[in-house]
């Protein structure tokens, strides 16, 4: 009997392992996205920190260990503790946002080392502590055999259910939140089973630390009365400013609106602004990204469509931001996606997915994503991109975006819309038509360009 239970507790453990170290970076790398954006430089960063942090703990897992199991209930809690406040968005968002370190690789890997790096290594310790505590008389080969097919069957659980079954019911900060309660309560009840040390006691204080510091905006917005919600991609806030309710999405401001009703994002007036100068009405317009769905406001003549990855915004903006859902046609996907699979000519594409510089999704930024915008454009339609950029084309981003649109869409008018030196970083919106190219060029001793002043 005595063998069955630890044979029981030993898989229980190691399935228990799989299933938080997986989720922990799960929620970890949609922490990141939504702060940094998501390329292959960035996960480069995250996966080579992971790694290497694993590792460390099984070379320190693996060390002689007279009571393995009160060290994993150490390990669980401590694991809690970091996985929760490193995790939640106040922290994340304000490490990975900071001017302080000018590179946001080095931000990144910066974070990842006391964030994955550091949960990783206490969960990669579980594995080699655990076949200490079974000690029986299997061969090693059969002993890891068995642990790592346990093991990965939790990490198949732990990469599968928190993000797209367990977020959109709770939301991610919840999910996190809860992660940290079954890591507190494996980790007790591992640890309570010895003499109680006063380090003993710091970890349990610590692990219920991480499981109340995803939860605090919550309770900060109940406090102040305003609006947090922690969707499955998005930490969506609602800020008063006097007369203006103001959407930050991920700690970029994303959408303002008068509480008299109307947007007082000078963008989007910009644009519905360019759409009125240039004729178009009863038109097909797609936006791709929808903010605090602004872009239809006021814009009575043409029929919109919105495209966002997040499914959830349209419940947040109905219940805080006063959008009529009734009035917004959402499809729930991702931008190019959308764009590959539906091959439908659109009169006008709004792109509206730039919330500041350090979060820019980089596949909807490339030539190819803009060859293929303009493949779903109509003729005579639009092409109308907000961008965060630099209005004096100052930096490299700025620049190379520039020329990455103007590749695909040769005549564009480019504006910025709010007042700022020609450094800062601004709302610069382009606005290119779909007609072709005239690679022709007037030259001194040429005259071409009388008669074509006359053609219509």
């Amino acid at each position: 009997m005595f063998r069955m239970n630890r044979l029981f507790a030993f898989f229980l453990l190691l399935f228990f392992e799989g299933v938080a170290g997986t989720t922990y970076q799960v929620l970890f790398i949609r922490q990141f996205s939504s702060s940094i954006g998501n390329n292959a430089e960035f996960t480069g960063i995250i996966i080579c920190v992971f790694l290497g942090a694993m590792s460390l703990g099984y070379k320190v897992g693996g060390r002689d260990n007279d009571s393995p199991l009160r060290t994993l209930g150490l390990n669980f809690l401590i694991m809690s503790g970091f996985g929760g406040v490193m995790a939640s968005s106040s922290i994340s968002g304000a490490f990975l946002t900071n001017p302080l370190i000018e590179s946001s690789h080095l931000r990144l890997f910066v974070y990842s080392i006391f964030s994955v790096g550091l949960t990783a290594y206490f969960v990669a310790q579980s594995l080699p502590l655990l076949l200490q505590y079974k000690q029986d008389g299997e061969s090693p080969a059969s002993q890891s055999g068995n642990a790592l097919f346990i093991s990965t069957i939790g990490s198949m659980i732990g990469a599968g259910l928190p993000l797209p079954l367990l977020a959109p019911l709770i939301g991610a900060s919840a999910t996190l939140s809860f992660l940290c309660i079954a890591s507190t309560a494996v980790g007790c009840a591992l640890l309570l089973k010895y003499r109680l040390t006063p380090f003993g006691v710091f970890a349990i204080v610590f692990a219920i630390l991480g499981v109340v510091a995803p939860v605090t905006p919550y309770i900060k917005s109940h406090v102040d009365g305003s609006a947090f919600t922690s969707t499955t991609y998005n930490d969506v806030y609602l800020r008063d400013d006097n007369d203006v309710l103001i959407m930050e999405m991920n700690n970029a401001r994303m959408s303002m609106r008068f509480k008299s009703g109307g947007s007082a994002s000078s963008y989007v007036h910009y644009i519905n602004h360019q759409l009125k100068l240039l004729g178009k009405t009863n038109k097909n317009v797609l936006v791709l990204g929808a903010g605090g769905f602004q872009i239809h406001e006021g814009d009575k003549d043409n029929h919109y469509t919105y495209v966002d990855i997040d499914s959830e915004l349209l419940d947040w903006a109905g219940s805080y931001f006063g959008v009529n859902k009734e009035e917004v046609n959402l499809v729930a996907k991702d931008a190019r996606a959308f764009l590959d699979e539906n091959p439908s000519k659109w009169d006008v594409i709004v792109l509206d997915v730039f919330s500041s510089a350090d979060s820019i999704p980089a596949h909807l930024m490339t030539l190819e994503f803009f060859s293929l915008v303009k493949s779903r454009i109509g003729p005579d339609g639009l092409f109308v991109a907000n961008t965060v950029t630099s209005g004096g084309f100052r930096d490299k981003l700025s620049q190379k975006l520039y020329n990455t649109i103007h590749a695909s869409f040769p005549f564009c008018q480019v504006q910025q819309t709010l007042a700022g030196n020609e450094t800062q970083l601004n709302n610069v919106v382009y606005t290119c038509f779909s007609h072709g190219s005239d690679k022709g060029l007037y030259r001194d001793d040429k005259r071409a360009r009388h008669s074509d002043f006359t053609k219509t």
